[in-house]
């Protein structure tokens, strides 16, 4: 009988069951072609095994961030990504407070806004040596 106790043997658990299969892309194209797609290739290249896929299905956590992280869509100032349909006023798409607010500038607004939040972050800043 054998027994595995240790915290590597969890470890490697989890990893083993988060590993997907093995693959690769491979494709021939003409000298001086350039065939990069690099959407194409995370879509088809991104494998989700079925322990992973339930996990997503019943929204547990994958991991845990502290402080959390979110993605900040940068750009320059009135340059903001705008999603729209094509059948939309243009006039009434760009007067859409949705169209004008990014994580971006919510980001800028709240520093602007809140200053507690702003001396909070600089001493998280300080205590974790960044």
């Amino acid at each position: 009988m054998e027994i595995c106790a240790s915290v590597k043997a969890i470890k490697y658990i989890h990893k083993y069951i988060y590993k997907g299969h093995d693959r690769t892309t491979l494709e021939v194209t003409r000298q001086g072609e350039e065939a990069i797609n690099e959407i194409k290739d995370y879509v088809d290249a991104r494998y989700i095994s079925a322990i992973e896929s339930c996990w997503h299905i019943f929204e547990f956590p994958m991991h845990a961030e502290k402080p959390t992280v979110y993605h900040l869509a940068v750009h320059l100032p009135d340059q903001q990504l705008v999603y729209y349909n094509p059948d939309d006023v243009l006039d009434e798409v760009v007067d859409r407070d949705a169209s004008k607010k990014t994580t971006l500038t919510a980001w800028f607004d709240a520093n602007k806004n809140y200053p507690q939040t702003r001396d909070n972050i600089s001493k998280l800043s300080s205590d974790l040596g960044l």
